[in-house]
């Protein structure tokens, strides 16, 4: 079946959020959120250093439309497997009330849908999977009677990009659930190149990595997080991601889909394409954007909303004029990852039912 979307295009921000409560009214959203039920925002605050992600005003527009609705809203993340400023709840907390995600501003609590060191979450068994039958879902996320799924679009070193689908997995997952999805590749050192600074080190969740003329990782202890590839000031650490980025891809789909069916048609998403970056917001550093500014799409298909999010990125549709062009697609991602073939997280999505590729853009303008 093919979904509907709703599409609000780049403009002014009071223009952008009126348009977002009129995409979230025609989405659905009065039938996922009735009078009482506590909804959960799963969004990203930012990691400490950042600045490049969403402004806290798009969180405050979603609470105040389930405000309207009569639910209860209270804004959500779950902890990092790296040990940074979102390591545990309390820094967690910290960062996002820095960065502006407080009752004052938005209207809504934060609550850290783990628990302090990612130990609160629920067992959830499923069936459609070949590499997973049961996804660690945090207490946050598992006992919200409805969510709404507010994405950042951004390029990605290890899926290609991040959105939806993303955010739904490695966002609704505690470390467990993160290590299980990325526990498939192991990092290595070019010794040559390494300079022995020991910044793996100090970022590596697990203590795998030594440092004495240069830096050696333990593969027994590593959980293949990628983390030191990126802090690497000399990018002397890399992951073989073309052999086994589609397995990450594979398993964040099948995480995806144990979330979505223990809520099933209880979930809206918002995926903002602005300030699209290289690098997710889980960076202590903000890159330029690749490209302008698209807009605001919302659906209740997480499959068609991040098929449409890259379509607008590759240049396939554009809108122009008051109306929505088709063209070439002419894919930056490939161009930012060479090595990611990111298409693999769309169509394993779909043939395991997670969503539908094929959608229809409604203008909100």
């Amino acid at each position: 079946m093919t979904a509907n979307l709703y599409f609000i295009p780049v403009s002014d921000m009071p223009h952008m959020l009126e348009g977002l409560k009129r995409a979230c009214a025609a989405a659905g959203m009065g039938d996922i959120v009735t009078g009482g039920n506590l909804c959960v925002i799963k969004t990203h605050f930012g990691e400490m250093g950042l600045t490049s992600y969403l402004d806290p005003q798009y969180a405050k527009t979603v609470a105040d439309i389930i405000k309207d609705k009569g639910g209860k809203p209270f804004l959500t993340d779950t902890n990092t497997l790296y040990r940074h400023k979102r390591h545990n709840a309390v820094d967690h907390l910290e960062t996002a009330h820095a960065h502006g995600f407080t009752v004052e501003n938005v209207g809504a609590p934060v609550v850290i849908a783990d628990g302090l060191h990612g130990h609160a979450y629920q067992t959830f068994a499923f069936e459609g999977g070949k590499h997973f039958s049961d996804v660690a879902i945090p207490d946050g996320v598992y006992d919200a009677d409805a969510m709404v799924v507010l994405s950042h679009f951004t390029a990605h070193l290890a899926a290609g990009f991040g959105a939806a689908i993303k955010n739904l997995s490695m966002g609704c997952s505690n470390p467990q659930g993160k290590r299980r999805m990325h526990n498939q590749s192991k990092p290595t050192v070019t010794t040559d190149t390494c300079t022995a600074c020991g910044e793996c080190a100090q970022w590596c969740p697990t203590g795998a990595i030594t440092v004495d003329e240069h830096a050696v990782i333990d593969h027994e202890l590593c959980m293949s997080c990628g983390e030191c590839t990126v802090v690497c000031p000399v990018e002397a650490i890399a992951i073989p991601w073309d052999e086994n980025s589609s397995v990450l891809q594979e398993k964040m789909a099948e995480y995806a889909l144990g979330v979505t069916r223990q809520k099933p048609d209880r979930i809206l998403y918002v995926t903002c394409l602005i300030n699209i970056t290289p690098h997710c917001d889980c960076m202590t550093s903000t890159e330029p954007a690749f490209m302008p500014d698209v807009g605001i799409l919302v659906g209740t298909d997480p499959v068609a909303i991040d098929q449409a999010s890259v379509d607008f990125v590759n240049g396939a549709v554009s809108y122009e004029d008051g109306a929505i062009v088709c063209a070439e697609a002419k894919d930056p991602l490939r161009k930012i990852y060479s090595h990611i073939d990111w298409k693999v997280q769309l169509a394993y999505s779909e043939s395991i039912a997670l969503g539908e590729r094929k959608y229809i853009l409604n203008i909100i303008d």
